[in-house]
């Protein structure tokens, strides 16, 4: 299996982790776009939570004004 084609089943398999965003949201050239910045599939998935959870943290701070 490709990069490609593996990150598409993580996001598939992986939906709840990232609220569905890659599945839902992302391109062809987007996952294509992610493996070539991160070197692998599993290097991208784990960039892509990442930037979930900074998000939500971010979003909890304006939520709550605790900055």
């Amino acid at each position: 299996m490709d990069e490609v084609a593996k990150l598409k089943q993580m996001a598939i398999d992986r939906y709840g982790e990232d609220g569905g965003v890659m599945c839902e949201c992302f391109s062809e050239q987007d996952y294509v776009e992610a493996i070539a910045k991160d070197g692998t599939a599993e290097a991208a998935w784990a960039w892509q939570v990442r930037i979930v959870e900074a998000q939500k943290e971010t979003q909890a701070c304006y939520d709550t004004g605790e900055w």
